[in-house]
């Protein structure tokens, strides 16, 4: 009895502990494929900022995200690039046998060009909200056909769509090819609801008087590769009984540009405001959009914006990339550029066998100072000089040696000899 007390209570120890584990649909990615994952029996909300990415010790910045449904964190990571990287959850809490402690959590993925890849990629990978629209993109150079809502759809190579999916309210997982995507879907919340501003009692109506019967419809992120300048838009609609004017947006954050502002709503219709984002350096960031009328607080939302490193690290604009050719690098004498390099050449050939680059001219650094050749003359016409005035000082020199003690004697000799010497006549 004793034995089976002891076993069983292993055996709680081993599931609980076995509960809480980092899981993907799948281990092994293409670049710009969508990893979803899920964590359960955590009591800690998680949010994407706890969803850390590492390449070795530097963390690096992807897209993602992470909804809770059922006891169950359900994340996605995009990413954008190929190697070896490890997803790290850290310091997150857990119900152990009834009391709270603390585990840290990770998994270790690849991402290669070499991996088997289902040929599109989808973004968000998870959704919560009352629009489950989501943009597929197919990755490949030839076209796909996807069952989109019964619907059979043709995406042409390389090419993105957004696409509304039609699921129940409440959690569910939409199967989309490969893909089985979590949704958590709200139908018609109050703020989509068409009020009317005769509805609204003087008591509720808050500090300005449009406040409630506009709607203001938005992605729940917004994300895109540094050093790119990319357009987005943000949907308002005016469902009150008058005509909105002078509605202007403002924004702390200086990567956002507004192409339209001091707008005009007419009564029920709904306005597209466009923004372009950029940003210079990866990373995650949340910033307040005011949104005011007549110099008056109307809403204020918050944006979520996540940067990231793109490309591969041989990819430039322009370049090709030949992943069909059986030829090796070293048969076609050509090199494996280093991370910090690039191909000159606008062709680059995939070595499926090395699972490398191959650069069929020189490989350059982008970021290396340019060669100053003015300098360079200059250096050289200096050490010419300095060369030329050392040899000229040694010659000097040799001729200014000290006089051997015969060549002394044999002169002493002559001058005697001419002494002595019989004048002419």
């Amino acid at each position: 009895m004793r034995k089976e007390i002891v076993i069983i209570l292993f055996l709680v120890l081993i599931t609980s502990c076995l509960a809480q584990e980092l899981t993907f649909q799948r281990d092994n990615y293409s670049p710009s494929e969508t990893i979803i994952g899920s964590v359960d029996n955590i009591i800690s909300p998680l949010t994407a900022s706890d969803l850390k990415v590492y390449e070795g010790r530097r963390e690096v910045f992807f897209e993602k995200g992470i909804i809770l449904a059922n006891n169950t964190h359900y994340f996605y990571i995009i990413p954008t690039k190929e190697g070896e990287f490890t997803l790290e959850i850290n310091n997150i809490l857990y119900n152990n046998s009834g009391t709270v402690s603390s585990i840290s959590l990770e998994k270790s993925f690849n991402v290669s060009l070499i991996n088997s890849s289902i040929g599109f990629g989808i973004r968000p990978g998870v959704y919560e909200g009352s629009k489950p629209e989501i943009v597929v993109s197919n990755l490949k150079s030839e076209k796909i056909n996807l069952t989109i809502n019964n619907d059979s759809i043709e995406l042409g190579p390389l090419e993105s769509r957004k696409v509304l999916l039609v699921v129940s309210d409440g959690f569910s997982k939409y199967s989309l090819g490969n893909y089985s995507v979590p949704i958590i879907y709200y139908g018609l919340t109050q703020d989509e609801t068409n009020t009317s501003l005769e509805n609204i009692s003087k008591e509720n109506i808050s500090v300005n008087k449009y406040s409630t019967c506009i709607t203001i419809y938005y992605p729940p992120f917004f994300s895109l590769a540094i050093n790119e300048s990319r357009n987005y838009s943000i949907e308002i609609t005016n469902n009150c009984s008058e005509k909105v004017t002078n509605l202007s947006l403002e924004t702390n954050y200086s990567g956002i540009t507004f192409y339209k502002n001091n707008l005009e709503l007419d009564v029920g219709k709904t306005f597209i405001v466009d923004f372009g984002l950029f940003s210079k350096e990866s990373g995650e960031y949340n910033e307040n959009l005011s949104f005011w009328q007549n110099n008056t607080s109307l809403k204020i939302i918050n944006l979520k914006m996540y940067f990231f490193e793109n490309k591969t690290n041989l990819e430039t604009l322009n370049q090709v990339y030949d992943t069909k050719s059986v030829e090796n690098c070293s048969s076609l004498k050509g090199k494996v550029c280093s991370e910090k390099e690039t191909c000159n050449t606008e062709k680059v050939i995939y070595d499926k066998a090395a699972g490398k680059f191959c650069c069929l001219s020189e490989c350059i650094d982008p970021n290396a100072k340019p060669t100053n050749w003015l300098n360079i003359f200059v250096a050289l016409i200096g050490i010419g000089a300095i060369g030329l005035a050392g040899y000229l000082l040694f010659k000097r020199s040799k001729g200014l040696k000290a006089p051997k003690a015969e060549d002394k004697f044999k002169e002493a000799e002559k001058k005697y000899e001419r002494k002595f010497e019989p004048t002419k006549k």
